[in-house]
């Protein structure tokens, strides 16, 4: 796999100034958090290039427990990629000052990602909540733009290639700062929330078999596309997911593993393939498991999201890591519904054995080695 990477989606922390009833990861004021060291490890780890889009998101970004750590991430991408960086958040905490800092850290696009009856607000309507965030970054020379949330493949495509022309051609158009303004209302989001964190709790969490949260942009669909304008990989704080909405097991720690190798070692399983066609029940047969029966599944949760968290918990943990986040909704029954068949378990167990075997002979030669010669 090439050392690049379509379009990186970053969860930055999940502190945010309130704790909406459809928030995916149960974000709040008390919530996690990471260091300006430990993001800078994950920066370490990502791949050379980024071809098309940087996002930072929370939590609440611009929430000033998280504008040091925001700031130090901004103004490393930007000066690593040469890219906009695109910020989303809630707007509270905006001002004509804060929009200036955004600026001189790399920022070019502001979201304003809370135009929606989820999001409390100290505005009276939403009307009055729209027209004064467009006014205030109208103020600070900022252009609005149409917003890209929930767009398919094809259009992404369509601005990637636009973009491209426009950085060749006349790159100062790209930097002319810009805002857009939306929410989580069904004609502009994903179909609906997703089940996860609070949004699951509350049910505020979208539940139709005839939905396929996996099979569209922020879905697993084209994770692993290589650099393509449809390829994004999504990262909360600093554990890469093959969607937006994060699965039950994790790609990897990227404190710790790059994400080229991460994506590497994603593609060798069936079920990770099948997530990047948008179809994750194609890959149940990695755990000896009809695709028929996985997508059954599918229908009687009617959450895409809910059946592949249930796939994706019979890999090995040894080798992808469980999420840490505890906002996947739990099978309520005493035993889950796909186990992994006695064969597949037995093979898994004699390939660690061996591996032991091989890491213990290696050990043991190199004791002998520290050992002095006789005489």
């Amino acid at each position: 796999m090439q050392n690049h990477i379509g379009s990186l989606y970053w969860v930055i922390s999940h502190i945010c100034n309130s704790e909406c009833d459809h928030c995916y990861m149960c974000c709040g004021p008390r919530a996690a958090s990471f260091t300006v060291d430990e993001a800078a490890a994950v920066i370490d780890n990502l791949p050379r290039r980024i071809n098309h889009s940087i996002i930072l998101s929370g939590g609440e970004v611009l929430h000033p427990r998280n504008r040091a750590l925001l700031f130090f991430i901004s103004g490393r991408l930007r000066a690593r990629y040469n890219l906009p960086v695109y910020i989303q958040t809630n707007g509270d905490f905006l001002d004509a000052s804060l929009i200036r800092d955004c600026l001189d850290h790399g920022i070019r696009h502001i979201s304003i990602a809370s135009m929606d009856a989820h999001h409390a607000s100290r505005f009276g309507a939403l009307k009055e909540k729209e027209a004064h965030m467009r006014a205030l970054l109208k103020s600070g020379g900022l252009v609005e733009m149409k917003p890209t949330a929930g767009l398919s493949p094809d259009k992404v495509r369509r601005m990637a290639l636009i973009k491209g022309v426009l950085r060749a051609a006349a790159p100062r158009l790209l930097e002319k700062p810009s805002f857009s303004i939306w929410g989580a209302n069904e004609d502009l989001w994903l179909g609906g929330n997703w089940a996860r964190g609070r949004s699951a709790e509350s049910g505020q969490a979208l539940l139709n078999a005839g939905h396929n949260f996996c099979g569209i942009w922020s879905g697993g669909l084209n994770f692993l596309k290589e650099g393509r304008p449809v390829q994004e990989i999504a990262v909360q704080l600093g554990y890469a997911y093959p969607c937006c909405p994060s699965t039950r097991m994790a790609l990897g720690d990227l404190r710790e593993d790059r994400l080229v190798s991460v994506l590497e070692r994603a593609a060798r399983h069936r079920v990770f393939r099948a997530i990047d066609r948008g179809k994750p029940w194609l890959g149940a047969s990695e755990f000896g498991i009809s695709a028929a029966r996985a997508r059954n599944r599918f229908k009687e949760l009617g959450n895409v999201c809910m059946m592949c968290d249930e796939l994706l918990a019979l890999l090995d943990p040894d080798e992808f890591p469980a999420s840490p986040f505890p906002v996947y909704p739990q099978n309520k029954t005493d035993a889950p519904y796909f186990t992994l068949p006695t064969y597949l378990h037995r093979s898994r167990t004699c390939s660690k054995t061996r591996n032991i075997r091989w890491k213990s002979a290696l050990l043991n030669i190199s004791d002998a080695d520290t050992i002095a010669p006789s005489p």
